[in-house]
């Protein structure tokens, strides 16, 4: 949802592979605050504000589908 109000296509996803550990710590630890969380995502560094409980794999998703690089269209 989040990614889809900021304009982002719906069939772009996450890229394969390892989720980033920082996504992972900051979801074990059931904030009941927003915490900013430093990736990289394609080549960029980025910084993604997440809070409470939550899947870090969903979060990853949204993450990329916001900042990472475009797909080229055919």
């Amino acid at each position: 949802m989040i990614a889809a109000s900021a304009g982002a296509a719906a069939d772009s996803s996450a890229p394969p592979g390892p989720m980033p550990p920082p996504l992972v710590a900051a979801a074990r630890e059931l904030h009941q605050q927003e915490v900013p969380v430093r990736l990289e995502v394609g080549g960029t560094e980025v910084v993604a504000v997440v809070a409470g409980e939550g899947d870090p794999r969903e979060w990853w998703t949204a993450i990329w589908r916001l900042a990472g690089p475009l797909r080229e269209t055919r």
